[in-house]
């Protein structure tokens, strides 16, 4: 992991604790975050920005392509399903 990502990913886990936070907040919920929460809160974000950096890679570099052929679209779609699974762990920890 380069550094950028590495800036990236901790600031968007920080942004997204702290909208769950808030929101927890607004909606008179608990507003402590178990260390099971916030590990699956981590691994989400990271999962996000890894699989939007995966999916940037499979559409953009030709070497990938040649290399796979027709099994890109198998990578695509495991992308969007990280991107998807990451999402719906951010929306349960929500609410």
């Amino acid at each position: 992991m380069d550094q950028l990502t590495l800036l990236v990913w901790a600031g968007l886990t920080a942004v997204v604790v702290s909208v769950v936070v808030a929101v927890r907040w607004k909606r008179k919920t608990r507003l402590d975050i178990e260390l099971s929460e916030f590990i699956g809160l981590v691994l989400a974000v990271l999962g996000v920005i890894s699989s939007c950096q995966l999916l940037y890679k499979a559409l953009t570099l030709q070497a990938l392509k040649d290399l796979l052929g027709q099994d890109i679209v198998t990578l695509v779609i495991g992308a969007i399903a990280v991107i998807w699974v990451s999402v719906k762990e951010v929306w349960k920890a929500l609410f």
